[in-house]
């Protein structure tokens, strides 16, 4: 009932026209990941264009980056690889455009992952790779562990141990350096 009425709140304030935007985008958002992403993948590529929509119509960059990045969640979680690698690629030009480095990492992540699932390895590979490259650049140390440990899984997969291990033991490293006890 209280999650209900949470999302009942989120669309409110995406429907209160007095809100600023960014408010409204921001609602939105919740109420899709919050609401539909998981459960129901179309009624969530349904609200992310309407997301997408209104904040092209409003120059709205960083909510459209959000919106093309659900959108293609949406068709992974659906199974629907190629329109899923579609979402993401405008995801990373519309991130490069805008010179948003993290944005671009997680688009080049994003593809990784669906060639990942697909058993696509050396794409999986070549993609986390250029994420990593970027996320070093920038210094994301909680997404450079990921990134490590994306590319160990594959190394498993391809029954590569001691590379897989040498990737899981520099996540590790960079975990303990950031007291991520989750991720540890």
């Amino acid at each position: 009932f209280q999650a209900k009425k949470n999302l009942d709140s989120l669309f409110g304030v995406w429907q209160d026209v007095t809100q600023p935007d960014s408010n409204r985008l921001s609602a939105l958002h919740k109420f899709i990941w919050k609401g539909y992403l998981f459960s129901q993948p179309d009624s969530a590529f349904f609200y992310a264009q309407m997301e997408y929509d209104f904040a092209e119509e409003n120059g709205n960059e960083r909510g459209m980056v959000a919106a093309l990045n659900t959108q293609g969640i949406s068709f992974a979680i659906k199974g629907d690889y190629e329109l899923a690698v579609e979402y993401f690629t405008k995801l990373l030009k519309v991130t490069e455009k805008l010179g948003d480095k993290k944005g671009v990492a997680t688009a080049y992540n994003n593809i990784g992952n669906i060639y990942k699932d697909q058993g696509d390895f050396d794409n999986a590979i070549a993609n986390y790779i250029l994420s990593l490259a970027i996320r070093t650049e920038i210094k994301d140390e909680k997404a450079i562990a990921a990134s490590y440990n994306n590319i160990g899984l594959i190394c498993e997969k391809q029954g590569d141990y001691a590379k897989a291990i040498e990737y899981h033991t520099n996540s590790l490293k960079i975990k303990e350096k950031i007291d991520n006890k989750k991720g540890i």
